[in-house]
């Protein structure tokens, strides 16, 4: 019997992982499209999820343009990340009325915005710290498929 040499068994397998990634890459699209489609019954059909990547991708070069991909911008992208979920616990504190100083401020809107703005901060923070648009859609499908079979066995009792 004549062994596979390890070039060909590598090569099959990068092919083989390629496949899965964009595969993945599919699937996680998918879920972001049922995502978006569930929360926003009023959104326009035709934003897909490659116009939310085109987004992130116009951010990240914006803001690449503006500043280097500096240890410290990196930790900056961070923190800006954090600031924005500041920004939705202000206006959900805002929209409930909590701070009886202010009274009511924002409304559910502003909050679905806020959220918004987290969910693309996040995104251009996890393109930086990938390195780019491409491997973020990947890594957040591999994240996905890791996090899939575990939401399956938590939800499959929920819809009993």
């Amino acid at each position: 019997m004549n062994a596979i040499p390890p070039a060909a068994l590598q090569a099959a397998q990068d092919e083989s992982n390629t496949e899965l990634l964009e595969t993945q890459v599919h699937s996680a699209d998918r879920t972001v499209e049922r995502i978006l489609a569930a929360a926003a019954p009023h959104f326009d059909r035709q934003t897909t999820t490659s116009d939310l990547w085109q987004h992130v991708r116009n951010v990240l070069a914006w803001v690449d343009e503006a500043n280097a991909r500096t240890e410290h911008e990196v930790a900056m992208r961070l923190l800006k990340l954090v600031e924005e979920a500041g920004e939705v616990a202000s206006a959900y504190i805002g929209m409930t009325g909590q701070n009886p100083r202010k009274g009511i401020t924002h409304t559910h809107h502003d909050v679905a915005g806020e959220l918004c703005d987290v969910v693309v901060t996040a995104l251009v923070a996890l393109a930086t710290i990938t390195g780019d648009i491409g491997a973020a859609r990947i890594a957040l499908a591999q994240h996905l498929a890791q996090r899939g079979p575990r939401l399956a066995v938590l939800t499959e009792g929920a819809s009993a």
